[in-house]
């Protein structure tokens, strides 16, 4: 017998079958909607949760304790603007004071968020530590309103411009000075309030914020007190220097209620500067490209270029008697000084928006230049603005000459001599596309305007008027334009003091009618008026300013100088009679 026996595999005669070896169909594992299905290069141990949580951003007025000191620092900085800047609108000393603890305040806080300063932002920063020394230098109130103006939108620009870590000033300059300004200081407006009163999370801000409550209590109990002993002893009012506590405590509440705006402001430039997410670098590269043809901005200058051509020629003689110094003889030299010289002015600001639109607007070569058509066309056009400008100032210069320094002609002349740079900015622009005429018109403006806030404009005139005087090439200045000047004049005024040369040479026929009906009235103090002295006229002035004392905030060297003047001179400050009657008056009818 066989182990494995023959089996007859025929159907039906086979007593024993084996299992065949059938491969199931392979079936998709079941795909839920509600589970997400494994990643098969995942380890399967790794559990997958179908739903990633977010991760929590930090909110945007979460501060750290630092910030929440400088909110306090940033109140500060706000009573000082209110009380120091804007102390009878006269900035000086307090000025000073101001703009440099807020420069201080403003370094520690980028050195301490980590910025870093580049050259551009160092060279900003020495431009804001000496400025504000010209407050003090000068007495004249609007070059130092529009100085002060100045200082607060430069901090703003260099604030922002430091925190960026700005590297290409030339290409970003523009944009940056526009958000700096208009966006920066209202973006995070009410993030004072909430760093001063957010609950605390740490331990340090918590005792900062319980500082802050404990001066806020303890404020009207301790007026209370000091009005108690005010009151009690002479002795401690006289060394505190406080006659009226209530007045003194509602100037203070009245004065910190508008100080927290201006803090609001301040402490938005800080937390915009270095939190501002938005702010993209410059690239460097190609400059932007215009899409408009040349040939569009040639022909449009073609018949300019002709009509100032013209213009020249039927205007030859007549120009260059400026240069000449020779007046025609159907003109006064105001009249000659004035004949179209604000027209020129704006002519020239006409063809100095031209150019840039020009610059803006038209489509450059393969190499980044101009077409040579619009270079001759540009070139041409910047040099007959220049011969305007070169002629309203020979104008000009010929009327002062003539009449002597007024403000007036001080500024129309530094006017010109800016639209003058910035002409010459322009021809360099068209000839050199690498230079940017927004920073050049930036730097010029800012070096102009300190040349302005550094001279001294009233000391120079009365300094020159006096001199030119003296020597007789001009006339007395007269009364009016002599009460224009401030404290700065009168070093050089005081050698006209003894002068007894009559103030008004001619008088005009109708004052002449009225002096003699005055002197025949008996009314000398009239009459006495238009035959006054030159050294009268000083002393007046004098007076005038002597009346004026505007206290420790907004002291100045000019006026400290003037003040030794007037003791030495035994100036007492001008009364008006008329006023002093009336408070008289006044103080007789409430006894009544």
């Amino acid at each position: 017998m066989t182990d494995n026996p023959v089996v007859n595999t025929a159907e039906g005669n086979c007593p024993y079958t084996p299992t065949a070896q059938v491969t199931a169909p392979v079936q998709a594992p079941y795909e839920s909607p509600y589970e997400i299905p494994r990643d098969p290069y995942r380890p399967q141990h790794t559990p997958v949760s179908p739903v990633t949580p977010p991760v929590a951003k930090s909110g945007r007025f979460e501060f750290t304790a630092f910030e929440k000191g400088f909110a306090l620092v940033a109140l500060v900085l706000g009573y000082l603007f209110n009380r120091f800047l804007f102390s009878d609108f006269a900035p000086g000393l307090g000025a000073l004071i101001f703009f440099e603890t807020a420069l201080v305040c403003g370094m520690v806080y980028l050195l301490r968020q980590g910025a870093k300063l580049n050259g551009i932002s160092i060279c900003l920063a020495v431009v804001l530590l000496l400025y504000p020394v010209s407050f003090i230098l000068s007495d004249n109130d609007v070059i130092k309103g529009f100085g002060a103006l100045f200082e607060i939108l430069l901090y703003m620009y260099w604030m922002y411009s430091a925190s960026a870590g700005l590297r290409n000033f030339r290409q970003s300059f523009l944009g940056d000075a526009l958000r700096s300004v208009f966006v920066n200081p209202f973006k995070n407006f009410v993030a004072l309030p909430v760093a001063v009163f957010k609950p605390a999370k740490n331990a340090k801000t918590k005792v900062l914020r319980y500082v802050l409550i404990g001066l806020l209590v303890t404020i009207p109990f301790t007026a209370v007190i000091a009005a108690l002993l005010l009151s009690s002893d002479e002795a401690f009012r006289n060394l505190i220097g406080i006659e009226n506590l209530a007045d003194e405590i509602g100037e203070f509440i009245v004065r910190f209620i508008f100080a927290i705006p201006v803090a609001m402001i301040i402490f938005s430039v800080l937390i915009t500067s270095t939190r501002d997410k938005d702010y993209v670098k410059a690239k460097k590269g190609k400059a932007p490209n215009g899409r408009m043809n040349h040939i569009v901005f040639v022909t449009a200058f073609i018949p300019v270029i002709l009509l100032y051509g013209a213009f020249f020629i039927s205007q030859f003689a007549y120009f260059t008697n400026a240069f000449q110094s020779i007046l025609p003889e159907e003109f006064t030299y105001a009249e000659y000084a004035r004949q179209g010289f604000f027209e020129l002015c704006a002519v020239v600001a006409i063809n100095i928006l031209m150019v840039v639109l020009t610059m803006l607007l038209c489509k450059k070569k393969e190499n980044g230049h101009y077409s040579a058509g619009v270079k001759l066309m540009v070139c041409v056009l910047c040099l007959c603005s220049a011969a305007l400008v070169a002629i309203s100032v020979a104008k000009m210069i010929m009327y002062t000459s003539a009449y002597g320094l007024t403000h007036l002609r001080i500024y129309t002349l530094w006017l010109t001599a800016v639209m003058l740079l910035l002409v010459a900015v322009l021809f360099v622009k068209i000839l050199a596309p690498k230079v940017s005429f927004w920073s050049s018109a930036m730097c010029i403006f800012l070096v102009m305007f300190l040349l302005l806030s550094l001279s001294n404009v009233d000391m120079l005139i009365a300094k020159y008027n006096v001199q030119w005087y003296k020597e007789g090439k001009i006339g007395w200045m007269g009364e009016e334009a002599l009460y224009e000047l401030d404290h700065s004049a009168v070093p050089y005024l005081d050698e006209l003091f003894d002068d007894e040369t009559k103030a008004v040479n001619e008088i005009a026929p109708e004052y002449q009618y009225y002096c003699e009906n005055w002197y025949q009235e008996g009314k000398e103090e009239f009459y006495s008026d238009y035959y006054e002295t030159v050294g009268e006229q000083v002393e007046g002035f004098y007076q005038y300013l002597a009346s004026f004392d505007n206290g420790f905030v907004s002291m100045n060297l000019p006026e400290s100088n003037a003040q030794a003047v007037f003791a030495k001179r035994g100036i007492e400050p001008f009364v008006d009679e008329y006023a002093l009657e009336d408070e008289l008056f006044d103080s007789y009818t409430e006894e009544a």
